[in-house]
């Protein structure tokens, strides 16, 4: 997998330019720490969902997706602006529902991203999908530590156009 740090700031960038770009699928170039292009890019995708923890429910999150040749990796925003705090390592499930099929995924937590475990699979169902696919993710899930559950969508429309794998 590309280096993390790389998606650490790619995250960045999508987060400083997304304003307009929610709910839909473009390429975002890559930066470093410095800000400057590494001349690769992912494909990304935007969206609010809602989120509760212990504090609060139904508040705003905003998710980033991003896909890049092997892996799909998303960071979630409380508030839409605050980067989750994930304990390095630990495994996440999500539940995703499409056609009214649910299956589970896995997600690592790596540098504050989510890495899905079953990367590929996922690919195949936003390939293969018209519909949008809904999330639930349970933080709780494996942690003591971490809590809060997220709800979101995402849009395949216009993923395999872009996809280049």
């Amino acid at each position: 997998m590309k280096n993390i740090i790389a998606l650490s700031f790619f995250l960045i960038t999508i987060i400083s330019c997304s304003v307009d770009g929610f709910d839909k699928w473009s390429y975002t170039k890559s930066t470093d720490e410095f800000g400057d292009y590494t001349g690769s890019s992912f494909l990304s995708y935007a969206t609010k969902g809602n989120m509760s923890n212990s504090v609060t429910t139904s508040a705003d999150v905003t998710v980033i997706v991003g896909v890049d040749d092997e892996s799909i990796f998303t960071q979630l925003l409380d508030y839409g602006k605050i980067p989750v705090n994930l304990t390095e390592g630990y495994i996440f499930k999500s539940k995703v529902k499409a056609d009214g099929q649910v299956q589970i995924f896995t997600h690592e937590s790596k540098g504050g991203i989510l890495i899905c475990n079953e990367s590929q699979a996922l690919i195949e169902l936003l390939k293969n999908q018209t519909e949008p696919l809904k999330f639930a993710l349970d933080l709780s899930s494996s942690s003591n530590f971490e809590s809060g559950s997220y709800q979101y969508t995402i849009d395949p429309k216009g993923f395999n156009k872009l996809y280049k794998k």
